[in-house]
């Protein structure tokens, strides 16, 4: 984080300038709006209710996975019909998973199970419209 005189910027915080907040933002290694607003679209909580959101207008089930003494495993499990499920691993656009978190992956497909990992609207798409296909043909 950049030096910064406290006493400084005390003289900005009321300032009604945008040119002067977005300084002291900057000064202070904050995120920019714009920055702020178009993470927004890309994070990985908006991917997943996106995710949840397109399953569930599929009528299928995606559940959310969480084990807290076996780290690693993909964020949510969407539920098949003839008992077959899907795990996803979501992230933030670019983001990829962790070392951990790939092994884990690995594992799974390694047992046969389906696991995606997916950063993006786009790729959500892609993959309900791989469900659907597999759906229709069971």
């Amino acid at each position: 984080m950049a030096n910064i005189d406290k006493n400084s910027t005390r003289t900005y915080k009321n300032n009604t300038n945008p040119s002067a907040r977005t300084f002291i933002a900057c000064a202070r290694g904050l995120q920019s709006l714009s920055r702020i607003t178009g993470h927004a679209l890309i994070s990985e909580k908006e991917i997943e209710k996106y995710l949840v959101r397109r399953t569930r207008e599929m009528g299928l089930p995606c559940l959310k996975y969480s084990n807290p003494n076996m780290v690693g495993y993909p964020d949510r499990l969407i539920v098949l019909p003839q008992g077959r499920v899907v795990w996803v691993e979501l992230k933030s656009r670019g983001c990829r998973p962790s070392k951990i978190q790939q092994a884990r992956i690995a594992s799974l497909r390694a047992l046969g199970h389906q696991a995606f990992v997916i950063d993006s609207r786009a790729e959500v798409d892609n993959l309900i419209n791989s469900l659907k296909d597999a759906v229709l043909s069971l």
